[in-house]
């Protein structure tokens, strides 16, 4: 049987750094609501997946895989300074095995943190806040803001995190690679808000930029737009939402049939939906149901199609009022004649997070991935066990 994998020098550096803030967390009173607006709020958090390819894929085995996150948010209120304003600085440290490319062969990357062995600067932006409207510039995470759906995100595998439309066909700014952005959102009132974003076209990797340090704006790195309307309705307490997106890059883009046809431009469309269908109020039964949908253009773009939904399902009792059961399918459609990957790789996973303590869970996840298409040979039958501590 494989074993997990080593933790190296470095992680033991980052563990004893985590430790140590986190237990400084449980004793501090920072405040951790944003809302009382102390000068400095900080948290530390980490991930780690154990995970077994038990059939199928490119071969059974084990993994092990996490992420330290470390947080720092500065509030200019609290300082004495002006009100609205935030600095936000995020790094990150990954370790352990890359599952979908060494056991199951998936190309929507079933876990979510996956990104082998690296230390890096994740986000470092300034947010203003002025009545309605939200200015935010600087090192950002695309999928901070846009491609979210709420009932999804307690979910592992990535598509449900953000579609793989947009990672496969266009080179946007997200984990583990973020880049340079501005983005504004305005809320004309509790119903609809419009959000536009301007990103770096040319986020590279981290093994091009080891650190995320390397920043550029230019004509060559080019420029990636995306906006999205979100529509928001409550019935008898019910609420739901409706994001409606579109993604632009100025590159220029080659046909993939005929490589020698190019065009400037590429796009993307997508729709999403959040709905609660039970919603008991405080820590009683709630159920909601989330929808994606997304399309692109099949002459430019790998990934033309995807669709996932799912549910999501909480308040089991007065003892696991805080435990979450969700569900969800993910299918994206494929079609790449230079590589000769084509058809439909589609994902169902089966998740529950057992909230064992305010700051600790355990997350049994199980997921079925059926045509693997990036080496997979076979469906491959996948289990995993997630513990998460914030502080």
């Amino acid at each position: 049987m494989k074993k997990f994998v080593n933790i190296n020098t470095t992680m033991r550096n980052f563990t004893l750094i985590f430790v140590s803030v986190l237990a400084s967390q449980f004793n501090s009173n920072i405040a951790q609501d944003e809302s009382i607006c102390e000068p400095f709020n900080c948290e530390a958090s980490y991930t780690g997946d154990a995970a077994r390819n038990f059939y199928g894929g490119i071969k059974t085995g084990n993994a092990y895989l996490g992420i330290i996150d470390l947080l720092m948010i500065i509030n200019t209120e609290g300082l004495g300074l002006w009100k609205g304003g935030k600095v936000v600085l995020q790094v990150e440290n990954t370790h352990g095995d890359i599952p979908s490319a060494q056991l199951t062969g998936d190309i929507q990357a079933f876990d979510n943190i996956e990104n082998g062995h690296n230390t890096y600067l994740f986000l470092a932006y300034y947010q203003q806040q002025i009545s309605n409207l939200s200015v935010t510039i600087g090192i950002n995470d695309l999928n901070a803001d846009f491609h979210v759906t709420e009932n999804s995100c307690n979910l592992i595998n990535s598509s449900f995190g953000i579609m793989s439309l947009a990672p496969l066909n266009l080179p946007v700014p997200i984990f583990q690679k973020t880049a340079l952005s501005s983005v504004l959102r305005y809320d004309f009132s509790e119903s609809f808000a419009l959000q536009t974003g301007i990103y770096d076209g040319d986020p590279l990797s981290l093994d091009e930029d080891q650190y995320n340090l390397n920043h550029n704006i230019g004509r060559t790195e080019g420029y990636l737009n995306i906006t999205e309307i979100q529509i928001s309705q409550s019935i008898s307490s019910l609420n739901g939402v409706i994001k409606i997106g579109y993604q632009y890059h100025n590159w220029t883009f080659s046909s993939l049939s005929d490589s020698t046809e190019q065009r400037t431009g590429n796009f993307g469309l997508y729709f999403l939906n959040d709905q609660d269908i039970i919603n008991s109020g405080g820590e009683g039964l709630y159920l909601g149901t989330f929808f994606q949908f997304g399309w692109a253009p099949k002459d430019y773009n790998i990934n033309p199609l995807y669709f996932g939904a799912g549910f999501n399902l909480s308040g089991f009792g007065q003892k696991h009022s805080n435990d979450i059961l969700t569900f969800g399918v993910a299918h994206t459609c494929i079609s790449d004649p230079v590589s000769d990957i084509a058809g439909s790789e589609t994902a169902f996973e089966l998740s529950y997070i057992l909230q064992l303590h305010t700051k600790i869970a355990i997350q049994p996840d199980f997921q079925y991935i059926l045509n693997p298409l990036a080496g997979g040979k076979k469906d491959a039958i996948v289990g995993m066990i997630r513990i998460s501590l914030t502080g």
